[in-house]
């Protein structure tokens, strides 16, 4: 079963998801929100490292991305964090500006100093289209429990959830961190 959440106290970061609301995101069938039933089971589950995912174009990587992963990082308990660029979104009709090699270059300047960060290329070296599911598989297989793995997402990416690669088993192979856009209310 998926969990998911949403982000608080970001600042400017922080607004509420409209794609996706509370109550849709607490009701549905495949998610839950912690903080609405009380639950606390990203906190602590056992003593195994916490990674984190966090997936997208970084068309460029700015500041509300870092601010993003440094709250994922201090709310879930998280070892470490894996920006991991993709080629294009096949969710999106637009195609990133940058390169795959500048976009991951970007990101990795940008998290030099942040230890328990880390930039995968993975997707941006797949012959095909690169699917999350994918992704996720692959640290799975690796040794990372779906327990211990957190996918961060928008709200504007979940709100699409159903039209992923691999839906609905995809929700079973991490937990869901559900955050908002600031261009998105």
């Amino acid at each position: 079963r998926a969990w998911c959440s949403s982000l608080r106290n970001l600042g400017s970061h922080g607004k509420r998801p409209g794609t996706v609301s509370r109550s849709d995101l607490a009701g549905s069938r495949f998610c839950r929100h912690a903080a609405s039933s009380g639950d606390r089971r990203f906190v602590g589950v056992s003593e195994s490292p916490r990674i984190g995912i966090f997936g997208g174009t970084f068309d460029p990587i700015h500041s509300g991305h870092l601010d993003v992963a440094k709250s994922a990082r201090r709310s879930l308990n998280l070892s470490k964090i894996f920006f991991v660029p993709t080629k294009s979104s096949t969710h999106r009709n637009s195609t990133p500006i940058a390169s795959g090699h500048n976009r991951f270059a970007m990101v990795k300047l940008a998290i030099t100093d942040a230890s328990s960060y880390r930039v995968s290329d993975q997707e941006l070296r797949k012959d095909g289209p690169a699917y999350t599911s994918d992704t996720l598989e692959m640290f799975l297989k690796a040794g990372t429990s779906p327990l211990q793995l957190f996918f961060i997402a928008g709200t504007d990416a979940f709100a699409d959830i159903a039209s992923w690669y691999n839906y609905p088993h995809i929700l079973d192979l991490a937990h869901f961190l559900v955050v908002s856009r600031p261009s998105r209310p």
